[in-house]
């Protein structure tokens, strides 16, 4: 016990606390982040979606498969300030920001003011929360609900208060409505139920005192979660979407554990943000293990118990895949519990030293909290700071470009992994489908060079093409078929950075003047001439073909999102499909195969789903493996099997010819066997 401090002090501190919070998390704003995300962009085009009436769904399978409810947020935030990066982020911002005054009254009811202040001080000048909230990920939802939850649990664990276990059933539905990472936090409670249970086996008792409040926190709970409860009873394999997919087997459980345990202080095993950096600055990290190992070592504690169980649980989804900063996000307030715990057991040992004993305690807890603000600015917010990977800032500056051009280029890009949601939410002009693309994205640029381009009618033509590889070679050529051309480089940082990308834009008036390359000589006729476009028998970027029983070629048409039949002279007979993702419609449909009943499979690659279609267009099956796909791309069929390539997960899935699901071989590597992409 520790004597509580004055309110005309305590309140002060606690203001103080929360200044530097909003600090930390808002201070050059408009430098980092420096770019739009490709998942929060992916987001925000679903949120446009939202603000044209789609109908309500807790959870969507597209892309992985994600909860909406940072989406809502995001389409809140679109309507207030605009299609805008700013939109898009203001959420996480606000929710790491709120985030804090839960937290300190958490941390007061547990261990005192004084811990309370510690301990939220050092949540508010974190790299981890600064990150999380400015990426504008979903996941940034997470710790802000679970605090809530575990504030009103614990509130109602010392008082019984029938209201509090109301909330804290609230908290909880609304903690699994934002990321599938924290679907293990609902153990938390019968868990810690059971081990005060042990402790103390007063069964009746905790029956008497806590009975009610229990039933109505699992009404509470079960009422908010409904819809996503509900969706994921009639969806399961969409639901679990990449999160059975990444599950690595109780084989890798030990594996899993040691890394996930490693996060803080030594390695954050990110593919963004933490890769080789732990999620801890450095007095936070060596102060978090003290602090552990103090809870560990006060088992007997009831405080310590729920503090370990809440971190274990929310390192649990990383655990089974792969742990990270995101998949892990919901230790994030047990983490900072830890690191406060443990410079409070060197403060009060401290104390312990006689009469020099309470100012060194004091220099100590002063020199410790500062390291931490110093720590996180030097390394996020000053201007020496790390560069951070995940942010992609010049995919945003091109895709700002590329708004200046919609409607009066046709544009063409590629030549680097530039995240395509990215530039699809960046060039959205502001009606229609938001995931219709303005552009076309090439794989090979070298294409270019063996085209003849047609844009619709008006528009001239636009190629931004990156400032490395194949882009410089194909840029020079495309001058020499255009002369009447204008260049523009395009620069990050802006006007004072190196050239990443260049476009090169051809007025409508010069583009009947065309001179390409020509392709290698053809072995036999072209069968088809409809040349680039939106009518029958035109293509935007086709990338798959197949022939039927009857002689009649099927094409997928990737571009126009739909596929067209031709006789087997050539002669166009009809078109398939058009953009959306119910049954008998596309997004970017990329390969297809015939079986021997003259059926079609179809890869509706971005749909992450093959269709089959019978030859007089009935959908008989829509299908995919368990655990889904992630960019499906290629398919064959030999005798009763079907085999399709899967790019992003680098796998080939096996399935018989009525669409279910057999087996899968190869996985990620440059070994014998292994695939990548």
């Amino acid at each position: 016990a520790e004597e509580a401090l004055p309110r005309t002090m305590e309140w002060p501190l606690a203001l103080l606390v929360l200044a530097i919070g909003i600090f930390f998390r808002t201070f050059r704003l408009s430098e980092l982040p420096p770019g739009l995300n490709h998942d929060v962009a992916w987001n925000g085009l679903y949120a446009i979606k939202i603000l044209q009436g789609v109908p309500y769904a807790p959870y969507v399978p597209e892309a992985w498969g994600r909860e909406t409810f940072m989406m809502y947020l995001q389409a809140l935030g679109i309507g207030w300030f605009g299609r805008s990066l700013f939109a898009m982020i203001f959420p996480a911002i606000v929710a790491m920001i709120l985030m804090l005054p839960p937290f300190y009254w958490w941390a007061r009811r547990m261990f005192g003011v004084r811990a309370a202040l510690i301990a939220t001080f050092f949540l508010a000048a974190a790299g981890w929360p600064l990150v999380f909230g400015r990426i504008g990920w979903r996941a940034g939802l997470q710790p802000l609900f679970t605090t809530i939850t575990c504030l009103f649990f614990w509130r109602a664990f010392l008082s019984a208060r029938v209201f509090d276990f109301v909330l804290s059933g609230v908290g909880l539905a609304l903690t699994v409505n934002t990321y599938n990472g924290a679907r293990p936090l609902p153990l938390l409670f019968p868990l810690f139920a059971i081990a005060y249970l042990v402790r103390y086996r007063r069964l009746v008792e905790l029956i008497r005192r806590y009975w009610l409040g229990i039933l109505v926190m699992l009404v509470a709970f079960g009422i908010c979660v409904e819809p996503l409860a509900s969706y994921a009873l009639h969806n399961w394999d969409a639901f679990q979407g990449r999160a059975g997919f990444l599950y690595s087997g109780p084989s890798e459980f030990g594996h899993g554990l040691r890394q996930a345990l490693l996060l803080f202080n030594y390695r954050g095993n990110g593919d963004d943000f933490f890769i080789d950096t732990p999620l801890l600055e450095f007095p936070a990290a060596v102060l978090f293990v003290f602090g552990v190992l103090w809870c560990v070592l006060r088992w007997r504690d009831e405080r310590a118990v729920f503090l370990l169980l809440g971190l274990l649980l929310s390192i649990l989804p990383g655990m089974v895949t792969k742990p990270n900063g995101n998949r892990c996000i919901g230790a994030m307030p047990f983490a900072y519990f830890f690191a406060a715990l443990g410079l409070l057991y060197f403060v009060r040992s401290m104390r312990r030293l006689g009469r020099v004993g309470p100012p060194l305690a004091m220099a100590l807890l002063v020199l410790g909290l500062s390291a931490q603000a110093g720590a996180t600015y030097k390394e996020y917010l000053s201007h020496d700071r790390r560069a951070i990977w995940g942010y992609y800032p010049e995919t945003s500056v091109l895709g700002r470009y590329m708004r200046t051009l919609v409607g009066k280029y046709a544009m063409w890009v590629g030549g680097a992994n530039f995240p395509r949601d990215s530039l699809t939410f960046l060039t959205y002009p502001g009606r229609g489908d938001p995931f219709q693309r303005q552009y076309t994205w090439l794989d090979d640029i070298t294409a270019l060079l063996h085209m003849i381009l047609q844009p619709p009618p008006g528009r001239g033509l636009a190629f931004l093409l990156a400032n490395g590889d194949n882009g410089p070679a194909v840029l020079a050529e495309l001058q020499r078929r255009f002369p009447a051309h204008q260049i523009v480089d395009l620069r990050y940082p802006l006007d004072k950075g190196p050239v990443f990308a260049r476009a090169l834009l051809v007025p409508a008036d010069q583009i009947a003047n065309q001179e390409p390359v020509a392709p290698p000589p053809p072995t036999s006729e072209a069968l088809w001439t409809g040349g680039r476009g939106f009518g029958p028998g035109q293509f935007n970027s086709p990338k798959g073909l197949a022939r039927g029983l009857d002689g009649s070629f099927y094409v997928a048409d990737t571009g126009n999102h739909r596929i067209q039949k031709f006789d087997p002279e050539g002669a166009f007979v009809a078109t398939w499909g058009e953009l959306g993702s119910g049954p008998g419609a596309f997004r970017e449909p990329s390969a297809i195969a015939v079986d021997r009943d003259g059926n079609l499979h179809v890869v509706d690659t971005w749909n992450s789903r093959i269709q089959k279609i019978s030859p007089d267009r009935h959908i008989l099956r829509v299908y995919a493996p368990p655990q889904g796909f992630f960019g499906p791309r290629g398919i064959t069929i030999a005798k009763d099997r079907v085999y399709v390539t899967d790019g992003g997960k680098n796998l080939v899935d096996v399935f018989d010819v009525s669409g279910n699901y057999l087996s899968q071989f190869g996985g990620e590597g440059h070994g014998i066997g292994q695939l990548f992409q």
